[in-house]
């Protein structure tokens, strides 16, 4: 799954280069419901990746991937409140830039 748009492809940034890259070849295996929405990626394939990769800190480039997904998951289509809240503060942690807002 490619983002639609620009502003919704994460911004490389030197500490993030790893996960951009694992999130980049991981971004369409997605778990999806019965009526098509997107659950979340497959974290089988995020282990299988990084480990084919030899991604030396797994657990800090797992978050990574997760967080990039779920910002560009809220570009696509936003959550309540409460859940971007918790979403912005995990961005934060690794210095993800959240996506621009607006169309």
């Amino acid at each position: 799954m490619i983002p639609p748009c620009d502003d919704c492809r994460p911004v490389s940034l030197k500490n993030n280069e790893e996960a951009v890259a694992i999130y980049g070849i991981v971004c369409n295996q997605v778990k999806v419901a019965g009526m098509g929405d997107v659950i979340d990626l497959d974290y089988n394939a995020i282990k299988m990746i990084m480990d084919l990769y030899e991604v030396t800190n797994q657990r800090e480039c797992f978050e990574k991937v997760i967080t990039i997904f779920r910002l560009v998951q809220e570009k696509i289509k936003p959550s309540p409140k409460k859940d971007r809240k918790k979403l912005n503060i995990l961005a934060d942690k690794y210095g993800i830039p959240p996506p621009k807002s607006g169309k």
